[in-house]
């Protein structure tokens, strides 16, 4: 089973100037997916998030994935790139 942990992603945001998204935890499940970048001149302007609802007494997996909106320089979208995603959750 997933953790929320296990979904943390470590994602490269590929900004003008190189800047890194990820976590300090490290935590102690999962695997870390493989980097993402958003495309060259591109950079991240905004987050999605996947979050499965409380299963109440069943195994709560939260947050399954994180998604970040690329767009162009020159405004135009350039897509959600995401790196290890659970099958759990939904988009929001």
């Amino acid at each position: 089973m997933w953790s929320s942990v296990a979904v943390l992603l470590l994602i490269q945001a590929a900004l003008s100037y190189g800047e890194w998204i990820s976590v300090a935890n490290g935590g102690k499940w999962g695997t870390w997916g493989d980097v993402e970048r958003c495309p060259p001149n591109s950079r991240a302007v905004g987050f999605n998030l996947k979050v499965e609802a409380s299963q109440g007494k069943a195994d709560d997996t939260a947050l399954n994935g994180i998604g970040l909106l690329c767009e162009y320089l020159n405004g135009s979208p350039a897509g959600m790139i995401t790196s290890r995603v659970s099958q759990w959750g939904q988009w929001t």
